[in-house]
């Protein structure tokens, strides 16, 4: 039974804030769209990780590549410019993906996979290329040696392909 609740409050049960509700009644509001405000869906972390590995990606594109006696030449002097477009384009996509609730459309959660495997094949290349350019020189063996950037590079491709597969599997699941 409800009585009627004082000038300008409802009368009805649970509307008037003096009145408590009846056992099992909730007050219904807007409805919500997404995960529960409070938790983050289960791949954000491998998102953030691999928009962590999109950066070293990045990072490694314009660091030196080849050392050659106290000489070194970046990675945007040849494939590192590749690469470097390639790991922008991966943290603009991912960074679409953590910020997004919705799933993903047009298969934008295997962006990452796929930018990782190329800058990997660009990678591995590179290093086996300037692995067979040793010379004998007054019966020393001399050549270039790989420079930071090429290794950072190599390794962030390969988190890369691992943190966004990761993710593109767990986004898929749920």
């Amino acid at each position: 039974m409800s009585h009627p609740g004082p000038e300008g409050y409802p009368s009805t049960p649970g509307q008037n804030p003096q009145q408590p509700l009846p056992q099992g009644l909730r007050p219904e509001g807007p409805p919500t769209y997404g995960p529960p405000v409070g938790t983050a869906p289960k791949h954000r972390p491998m998102l953030i990780g691999a928009l962590a590995a999109s950066a070293g990606i990045i990072i490694g594109s314009i660091g030196p590549w080849v050392t050659f006696l106290g000489i070194s030449v970046g990675g945007t002097e040849g494939d590192g410019v590749i690469t470097l477009i390639l790991g922008a384009l991966a943290a603009a996509a991912l960074g679409v993906l953590v910020t997004r609730t919705a799933p993903p459309r047009f298969g934008l959660q295997w962006a990452g996979t796929a930018v990782g495997a190329i800058c990997l094949l660009v990678a591995i290349y590179d290093m086996a290329n300037l692995s067979t350019e040793d010379e004998e020189f007054f019966g020393q063996m001399i050549g270039p040696d790989i420079g930071w950037g090429l290794w950072l590079l190599l390794l962030s491709s390969i988190a890369l392909c691992a943190t966004a597969t990761i993710a593109a599997i767990q986004m898929r699941r749920s």
